[in-house]
């Protein structure tokens, strides 16, 4: 479980500087999971969340996010970007705060879906990962070094950079796929048909569904008004594939 913390002014201000920038992509975007929860129900954002959501359609960002990702990194956030999610963060080189998540979101056969990944407490995998996450901390490490050196010499030896940027992302990708597991949520196309604009924290404008309260009784429970503070994502959620409902 989760401290529970409070969201902070740099949070909405980066939150602010991010709507903004999809805004000026003309980007659908609306608050999802648990940050749609806090608003509908309290008001605010779950002070025991660990990061604020949102959805987008990957048809409509797709395009954009090399634009989009260059200007975060402008304003001096930690921006990763993978197919299925974009995480912001303060911070250029290590990440503070609350990360902003957005979640990429298609149709397939009337029903938006999305991926997440997660630490696979349960998963056959732990212990696969437990073996191999010494020396793909290494293969990491040596391209943190590759980069090193090549930073010291840029623009003489090029290359150099190149390659330990190369070693290093390599190293991540093998390193996320073992010791994480994906799931797909799927919930009916019809709860993000119609979105609504909202002011929250008094200045900040966001969209949510204009039915909000059906998607969150689709997601969380018909009693979704009760906080559940051992509520878990990947076990309880109404949306996961393997409890798919219409």
């Amino acid at each position: 479980m989760n401290q529970d913390k409070k969201v902070s002014e740099k949070d909405l201000h980066l939150l602010k500087n991010i709507v903004g920038i999809l805004q000026e992509f003309n980007v659908t975007y609306w608050l999802d999971q648990g940050s749609l929860l806090g608003i509908v129900r309290d008001g605010e954002f779950l002070p025991w969340d660990h990061d604020i959501d949102l959805g987008v359609w990957a048809s409509n960002i797709e395009n954009h996010i090399p634009e989009i990702v260059k200007k975060l990194r402008l304003l001096g956030a930690r921006v990763d970007a993978h197919p299925h999610k974009i995480s912001v963060s303060q911070g250029k080189y290590r990440a503070s705060g609350l990360p902003i998540c957005m979640r990429l979101y298609s149709i397939e056969a009337g029903h938006a879906s999305a991926l997440f990944t997660i630490l696979p407490y349960h998963s056959r995998s732990r212990w696969i990962y437990k073996i191999v996450r010494h020396p793909l901390g290494f293969f990491k490490f040596c391209g943190h070094l590759f980069i090193y050196l090549g930073s010291m010499s840029y623009p003489r030896h090029p290359l150099l950079y190149r390659i330990g940027v190369k070693i290093y992302e390599a190293g991540s990708k093998l390193q996320e796929s073992f010791r994480f597991k994906r799931i797909t949520f799927r919930s009916p196309e019809r709860h993000f048909r119609a979105l609504v604009e909202q002011t929250i924290y008094e200045d900040i404008q966001v969209f949510i569904p204009e039915h909000a309260e059906s998607y969150l009784a689709f997601k969380y429970g018909d009693d979704w008004r009760t906080p559940k503070k051992k509520w878990t994502y990947w076990e309880d959620d109404g949306a996961l594939v393997k409890s798919v409902r219409t």
